[in-house]
């Protein structure tokens, strides 16, 4: 039964993850009229605020939430991954809810912070 739920919750992920999130410019509205615009390359994930570069973060895909948190970032790991349910930064990780070519779903697990993302 644990098995059976766990597969479930990943079955919004597609195995294609990384390429979706690649091919869209991801955006976010924030508080206080901040619109947050997120692009990605095979190793990095750009963040943008009003137009401005604000973040610059190295990401590789897991399945594992225990591989989330404090002094787990690996930098031989960056881009080795097309997927997975949980995306590790240095400083935060994401937890995936949803992903399509239309709605990027996620948790800042870090911030304990539920986001929607919709392409620009």
């Amino acid at each position: 039964m644990i098995f059976s739920l766990g597969c479930a919750a990943q079955s919004n992920i597609p195995s294609n993850a990384r390429d979706i999130l690649k091919s869209k410019n991801w955006i976010i509205q924030g508080v206080e009229n901040h619109t947050y615009k997120i692009v990605f390359t095979s190793t990095e994930m750009l963040t943008y605020s009003n137009g401005v570069l604000i973040g610059k973060d190295k990401y590789y895909f897991v399945d594992k939430l225990e591989l989330c948190g404090p002094g787990k970032f690996f930098e031989s790991q960056v881009g080795s991954t097309n997927s997975g349910k949980f995306m590790i930064f240095k400083d935060f990780c994401l937890e995936l809810m949803e992903l399509s070519n239309n709605k990027w779903e996620f948790k800042n697990l870090t911030l304990n912070l539920n986001m929607l993302a919709t392409p620009e």
